[in-house]
Order: C-alpha cells, then structure tokens, then sequence
C-alpha cells in the first residue's frame, strides 16, 4: 500500500503545473504615457486611464480617455477563461463632417492568457459595420508599466495599429 501511495502523489506531481508561467495580476489605475505610445491608425487619445480589478478568472475594467472628440467613459467586463462576455461600449462617432457625438454600441468580449500575455477580442456591429479589435496586454516584470499591443478591422480590412504604454500609479 505504501508503495502505490508513492506512486499516485509522483504522478500527480508529474501533472501540477509547477513550471507553469504565472499569469500578472493586471489590478490598478494605470495612466498612459502619451511620449511612449504610438499608432499607425485612428489617432491616440490625449489622456486614458484604466482602473482595473482583477478577482479570479474576471477582470472589471473602468477606461476613461481624453481626445478632440471628447471625454468616453466605458465599463467593460472580461471572462479571462475565453468564455464571450455581452458587453456595451461607448464611441465617439461622427458622420459627413458633423461633431462627434457619444454612441453606444453592443459589444461580445473575450479574453484568454497565452502564458503571461492576456490576449483580448472585442467585436462589435457599428451601423452594420463589423469592427474587430484584438489587444494583447502585457505587465512588465516590475509590474510598474502595462502595455497594450491593439490591432483593429472594421469589414476585415485592418484599421491599423497601436502600441498604447501605462503607468501604474
């Protein structure tokens, strides 16, 4: 008996995930450093700043972003198992030259850990239009600084990229 007791904890052993990455807790207000970030698409924003909680498999996230457009607020949640999580997002959105003016769509967001990078999809229909962002969040190894990898396509013709750094504070 003793024997097969040795047995079962070595296999068991064999099967924890001890040399597993660990996945960052992305939890606090972070500020983005406007001198480190770039984009080859819609403009950056002026001023963003995210709070997030991070409890378990969920991430609540609290965005708020300064342009020319105005000032958008958005409240968003992310199942971090990949499950689709129903959110509503709000855009700054213009048509034929006319002032921006907040909008909210309704939004499926997922996100999954690949190793310590958390790889998130937003999908949305914005006036029968399909947009698709894809962000890849990374924490540093001092857990001082977040960094947002964004690529985006409406209609599946890419809207180009940001590279979006924060602080945290």
């Amino acid at each position: 008996m003793l024997s097969l007791t040795a047995v079962v904890f070595t296999c068991s052993s064999l099967l924890s995930p001890i040399n597993a990455t660990a996945q960052p807790d992305l939890s606090g207000h972070w500020t983005m450093d406007t001198a480190k970030s770039t984009t080859t698409g819609p403009a950056l924003p002026h001023q963003a700043t995210y709070d997030i909680v991070q409890r378990g498999d969920t991430l609540i996230v609290d965005r708020r972003t300064t342009s020319e457009s105005g000032v958008l607020e958005n409240h968003f949640i992310m199942l971090l198992s990949g499950a689709a999580m129903p959110n509503t997002l709000a855009v700054m959105a213009s048509a034929g030259g006319e002032a921006a003016e907040r909008q909210e769509m309704p939004a499926t967001v997922k996100a999954r850990w690949v190793h310590d990078t958390l790889v998130s999809t937003i999908a949305a229909d914005m006036h029968g239009n399909e947009v698709v962002l894809s962000v890849r969040w990374s924490l540093s190894a001092d857990g001082a600084t977040l960094t947002e990898e964004r690529d985006g396509t409406v209609n599946g013709t890419s809207n180009g990229s940001q590279l979006v750094v924060y602080r945290k504070r």
